[in-house]
């Protein structure tokens, strides 16, 4: 990455706010770092997915930059032109969103989006429904797709617990129905449950103690050792109602492991395409049913190793914005 900001009137200056750990910290990290065309860090500053921060970063840089690159989906005030990843829609289609954050959808995001008349996303159910959103067909939405790391792959080292387990790697996010797998596990005395991810081995203790000897938290592991506990799970419990992509039904099945999911979410079952185990209702005994048939079953499942490569994104998202005026 080049760090000549004004000799590189072509080059593409690169939203890194996003860079972290979590979905798109991750997508941030592995295409922006493999680009194929010339770029360099815009220096934003702020949290991106505030919308006050979205705003504010127009006034911090970027304003004298003619070509802005997002990993995200935070655009800035500016006469530059932007393309930004917007991996989903999420955030319009769960109650749980601030109204600030919808107007920034609806006022900001959208025109903006229009205006340049391009836009990259992860996935097929995401391209439909940002196209239905824009409702203008003058808009280019490209699906890029999205990766996995070398790690999780089929051959490794495999943790094992005393008891079977399954995995969960997510978030207390809403859609990501976390009290679901709590609730499942209460009638499955036999398996413990491994977690990671933010704030869930605190939600285990305070809202269900009872489970808490049951729960191994790997929050905060390197990708080697949670592939190790993708490989030695019974499945990995993937029930959102919601994804843009789903990325850890991917790793699992990169490892090997099913997936247990529910099947309205169209990303996952896209990404499953009929391997793993799918439940058709939010409740915890449709999916403790499948929890049962998972472990019962022993089933391994294989994923193509080219399906979901970073250099792969990376690729398609430098022709993009190669093509780009």
């Amino acid at each position: 990455m080049t760090s000549k900001r004004g000799s590189m009137n072509r080059s593409w200056a690169v939203d890194n706010r996003w860079r972290g750990p979590h979905g798109i910290g991750r997508y941030a990290f592995e295409v922006v770092s493999r680009l194929a065309v010339p770029h360099y860090d815009a220096r934003l500053r702020g949290r991106p997915s505030a919308p006050a921060a979205m705003v504010q970063a127009s006034f911090l840089g970027g304003s004298t930059d003619n070509r802005i690159y997002s990993p995200g989906y935070a655009g800035i005030l500016t006469a530059a032109k932007q393309v930004l990843t917007v991996h989903d829609l999420i955030h319009l289609d769960i109650p749980e969103v601030s109204e600030l954050h919808k107007a920034y959808y609806q006022w900001f995001l959208k025109p903006l989006i229009i205006k340049n008349g391009i836009v990259i996303t992860v996935s097929k159910t995401s391209e439909r429904r940002i196209k239905s959103w824009l409702g203008r067909s003058s808009v280019s939405v490209v699906d890029c797709g999205n990766g996995v790391s070398e790690e999780f792959c089929l051959d490794g080292e495999v943790s094992r617990l005393e008891n079977p387990y399954f995995l969960y790697v997510g978030s207390l996010k809403p859609h990501k129905q976390f009290h679901l797998v709590l609730e499942a596990m209460r009638s499955l005395p036999g398996f413990s449950l491994v977690v990671a991810g933010p704030g869930l081995r605190d939600f285990v203790s305070s809202r269900y103690s009872d489970l808490t000897s049951r729960v191994v938290d790997v929050s905060g592991s390197s990708d080697e050792t949670l592939a190790r506990y993708y490989r030695g799970a019974v499945a990995t419990v993937l029930p959102s109602s919601l994804e843009g992509f789903g990325l850890p039904a991917v790793e699992s099945m990169a490892c090997g492991t099913p997936v247990v999911y529910f099947a309205g979410c169209e990303s996952v079952a896209e990404i499953c395409n009929g391997d793993g185990y799918s439940f058709t209702s939010l409740s915890a005994a449709a999916l403790r049913r499948e929890l049962k048939t998972a472990a019962a079953d022993g089933l391994r499942v294989s994923l193509p190793g080219s399906s979901y490569r970073w250099s792969d994104v990376a690729s398609k998202v430098s022709e993009v914005l190669g093509g780009v005026c």
